[in-house]
């Protein structure tokens, strides 16, 4: 009732001041300048906490957003808010959308490395995560080819390895068995990596990024 009361008396005054004053004086009402004044402060509160972040990322890469993805899956009382920044136009610009694009099993690392050991567990990780948000990919399988006598021993370390690391159902083939994968392929032995891959990185970073509850 008393907002009603004083906004009546300013309105009456507003008209008394617009008889007295010449015609190309502007009189702004006090009553619409404090709203408006309320308006701006309360617009400028609303885009401050709308860029009010508790985690910056700073790269919009195949790592950088699978960082954000995992952080925002956590459950956590209270989601953190997550700001991902890329000086590029688009997420994965750089090494993550110019590669092979393999999905590595895990044969060539130190065997005790954890290099090694997470690479063989994110392959698994990979393909879930692929058929989770239906990500297409292809498990083509890998060759490591011998091509003469001398190269074997390399390819014998490489099998050492693999193993050591639990890859999975890594086999030695003769150079007989090879043409059955590869037609146009010749060696004396390989290595097959059935589980090896191939994805589009680059994809599967904007997939973490659209899926990232930020």
């Amino acid at each position: 009732m008393a907002f009603s009361v004083q906004t009546t008396v300013q309105r009456a005054l507003l008209r008394t001041s617009r008889q007295l004053l010449p015609p190309s004086t502007t009189v702004t009402s006090p009553a619409s300048s404090s709203v408006a004044t309320y308006a701006t402060a309360a617009a400028k509160e609303a885009n401050r906490e709308q860029n009010d972040y508790d985690l910056a990322i700073v790269g919009g890469g195949i790592v950088g957003a699978a960082t954000a993805y995992k952080i925002s899956q956590m459950g956590v009382a209270k989601p953190l808010r997550i700001v991902i920044l890329e000086k590029e136009k688009e997420m994965a610009m750089h090494q993550t959308g110019r590669n092979s694009g393999v999905i590595h099993s895990g044969i060539y690392y130190r065997p005790g490395s954890l290099k090694a050991a997470l690479c063989v567990q994110g392959l698994d990780l990979m393909y879930e995560y692929c058929d989770k948000y239906s990500i297409p990919y292809k498990k083509v399988g890998k060759l490591i080819v011998a091509v003469d006598d001398g190269e074997v021993p390399g390819l014998m370390n490489l099998l050492k390895n693999g193993t050591a690391n639990k890859v999975r159902d890594l086999q030695l083939i003769e150079g007989s068995q090879i043409k059955e994968y590869e037609p146009y392929c010749r060696g004396v032995k390989a290595l097959l990596s059935p589980h090896t891959g191939i994805v589009d990185y680059g994809l599967v970073s904007i997939i973490c990024r659209n899926y990232c509850r930020v």
